[in-house]
Parts: C-alpha cells; structure tokens; sequence
C-alpha cells in the first residue's frame, strides 16, 4: 500500500501560493504516496489543477463540516500528516486524525500533539517558502523547477469574457489589489496604492484595481484619486462574489492572470517573509 500523506494546508491565498514549492517537492521525492490536502475549499479550487492530490477535503468554519471533514480523514488512515499553518487547532487536527508522524513548527503549546516539532526561526528571518521546504526535508522532499500554476478551464472561460468586456484598446495591465481579509493591520493607505496606479498608468499601462465584492468600495475610491487623470488607462472591479473563507475571492484573481498577461501586480503581505523575488506564481 502506497505511504498516504495528509497535507494541512494554509487557511490564507497568499500562503497557499507560497507552499507551492513544498507540494511539489513533497510529489517529487515520494511519487508513489498517495496525497490528501485539507484547506478552505476556495484554496482547493485554486490548486486542483496542480494534479497532486487524491484526496482534497474542504474545510469551513462549520462545527458539524469539520467533524465530517475528520471522519473522512481518519478513516483514510494517514501515515504522515504535514501540519503547514501555526495555529494549535491545525496541530490537534493532525492529532486527531490518527496520523503516526506529525510534522510541523512547535510553538503556542502545541509541541506535545506534534512527534517531529521544528523550532520555527524568527519571524521574517526566512522566506516562508524556505519554512515550509524545511518540513518537507523531514519526509525527503525534493525542491526543483517550480511549474506555472495551471488554470482551470472555467477560469479561463472567465477570464475571455472578461478581457471582452475591457475591450481590445486595454493593452498591457498592471493589477492593484488594495483590499486584505486580514484587516487594516495588513493594508497600505489607499491613497499609496492611488499614487503607485498614477504613476503606472503615466507610463503607458492600464492599471487594473481589483478585489473582493465587499471590497468594491476601496477599489473605486483608489481608481477615482489621484488615477482620475488617467481615467481611460483605469479600471476599477470587484469580483462578483465572496468565497466561504473571507478574502479569498482573489483566487478567481489568480485564475485569471495568464489570461490577463498582467506585467505587474502589487498587493499586501510583501515583506521579508513575502519577497516577491521567491518567484511563487509565474505570471
């Protein structure tokens, strides 16, 4: 029987896309495991068409779903659970689930549901990438080439209305994003992303502003500032509906930017820990 592997995945778009490089590390240096991955089910969405899981197990703030969600897990018997996000419930989950090795960062007392506890190293010392290859290494991963994120064909169906309806004078796009689900604490002033829009769209480009449905606001307010001066290179959209896990209606986003050919996009979550010069997403 082939070794089954439980990948806890991250709740968050942003950190999803940065264990890319671990999924398919993992893939690589056990082609024969059979892969199950439990995450909010937008995220699933987004990855399914990476082809490396078996099994994917949607996960809601639903008491009732969750008890499901474990019922199902254990009955598969995994051998191994790698535990991707830091909260204690993701550890105890692992637990739960009846996993033999449980792999994953120990810190807020959640050492003990954990048999292969890592030190996590300072926040920000490290690229969160680099943090989750380094729980891969405990189960032989093999990091490589990191491939483009294949897009469903729905979302491309999408994306072709889409562009339709910007019509063909739109050119070359540069994406804004200024919402974040987390809240404030994580979002630069309108009024920067305005700025940044501003100067883009004064060097030929078309700037797209994109987000949420509950976002719309935001979107507009940043495509009417200061990028009023070049309100034929700007387009303002919120995608038309929000995904169960709040904010991650931006993976209908990241269907779509092949699609869009996008040469820029700016965002939230690009510190240390997210330098886009981890190339995550190939656009």
């Amino acid at each position: 029987m082939p070794e089954r592997i439980l990948v806890r995945l991250p709740n968050w778009l942003g950190d999803l896309m940065l264990s890319r490089p671990l999924l398919h590390a993992v893939r690589a240096g056990r082609p024969e495991a059979e892969l199950s991955a439990v995450a909010p089910g937008a995220l699933l969405d987004l990855i399914a068409g990476e082809g490396l899981f078996a099994r994917l197990h949607a996960w809601t703030s639903h008491g009732s779903q969750r008890d499901a969600v474990l019922r199902e897990v254990r009955a598969w018997r995994p051998d191994v659970a790698l535990v991707l996000p830091p909260s204690f419930s993701s550890a105890l989950f692992a637990w739960r689930c009846g996993a033999a090795r449980r792999i994953g960062y120990r810190h807020d007392g959640r050492g003990p549901l954990l048999n292969r506890a890592l030190r996590r190293p300072p926040r920000g010392d490290l690229h969160l990438s680099l943090e989750y290859l380094a729980l891969g290494a405990e189960l032989g991963a093999r990091p490589g080439p990191l491939p483009r994120l294949k897009v469903p064909a729905h979302a491309v169906e999408r994306s072709a209305c889409f562009l339709a309806r910007l019509g063909s004078g739109a050119g070359r796009l540069a994406l804004l994003a200024p919402g974040a689900a987390y809240g404030p604490a994580k979002r630069w002033p309108l009024d920067r992303f305005a700025a940044v829009g501003c100067h883009i769209a004064r060097r030929g480009l078309s700037v797209l502003v994109c987000g949420a449905a509950s976002e719309r606001t935001e979107c507009e307010r940043v495509a009417r500032t200061r990028l009023r001066l070049h309100r034929r290179n700007v387009v303002a959209v919120a995608i038309e509906h929000d995904h169960p896990c709040a904010g991650n209606a931006r993976c209908e986003l990241l269907h779509r930017l092949d699609r869009l050919q996008a040469a820029l996009l700016r965002g939230h979550d690009q510190g240390r820990g997210f330098d886009q010069r981890q190339a995550i997403v190939k656009i």
